[in-house]
């Protein structure tokens, strides 16, 4: 079986470990615990946040949503990024993969990985706290499937965060839930008045994203 990746569209689905729904995450509940600011840049002060009280999230990935684009480069590689409204999976291959591939194919020639995931907080709170980043680099051991079947590629990935997190606040996004209450103090150290970022500390979070891209 052979797996031609083309454009196709996405949607992300969420489910939270231990009991939650769509709402809980967007309004806040029972469900959710209040983790600490420990950002002392005045812009902050008055950010507050939460995470799932289970210290997981999980995502599946459905063909409605987002674009998934092939990237060749006359550099040493090909790229596949599938980008969604809080998830980005980045994967890098050896420019020897072809538009159509196998499992075999695909597995030896993957390079690497990364993926970045925002949980998004209720909109009483704005914003998103940032559980994974793209700076951490994956190897295909660290995906627990990662296979062509039917004509679709296969994939599991289950990461923990670290036990802080960072909220974003920006004047310039889409996003006017995150925008900073006074820009003129929100600079994060640099010169840019209107975006900074502001750290809190909780329990570490497990996130499962799973799913599948198919022709």
């Amino acid at each position: 079986m052979r797996f031609i990746f083309s454009s196709v569209i996405l949607v992300l689905g969420c489910t939270v470990l231990a009991g939650c729904s769509s709402e809980n995450e967007s309004t806040g509940s029972n469900d959710s615990v209040a983790v600490q600011l420990v950002s002392a840049d005045p812009a902050c002060a008055s950010q507050r946040a939460e995470v799932p009280r289970s210290a997981a999230v999980s995502r599946t990935i459905v063909a409605e949503g987002a674009q998934v684009a092939r990237t060749e480069t006359t550099g040493p590689y090909v790229a596949y990024t599938v980008s969604t409204h809080d998830t980005t999976l980045y994967l890098s291959f050896a420019p020897t993969l072809p538009a159509s591939f196998s499992t075999a194919e695909a597995r030896a020639a993957l390079d690497y990985a990364y993926v970045s995931y925002d949980y998004a907080q209720p909109r009483e709170y704005g914003g998103s706290l940032t559980f994974l980043s793209s700076s951490e680099l994956l190897a295909l051991s660290d995906f627990e499937r990662f296979e062509v079947v039917d004509g679709a590629l296969n994939f599991r990935l289950v990461r923990s965060s670290a036990d802080h997190y960072s909220k974003l606040l920006s004047s310039y996004d889409d996003d006017e839930s995150n925008d900073p209450v006074d820009p003129e103090t929100c600079t994060g150290g640099g010169d840019i008045q209107g975006l900074c970022a502001c750290e809190f500390t909780g329990p570490p979070i497990t996130v499962t994203l799973e799913g599948s891209f198919r022709e």
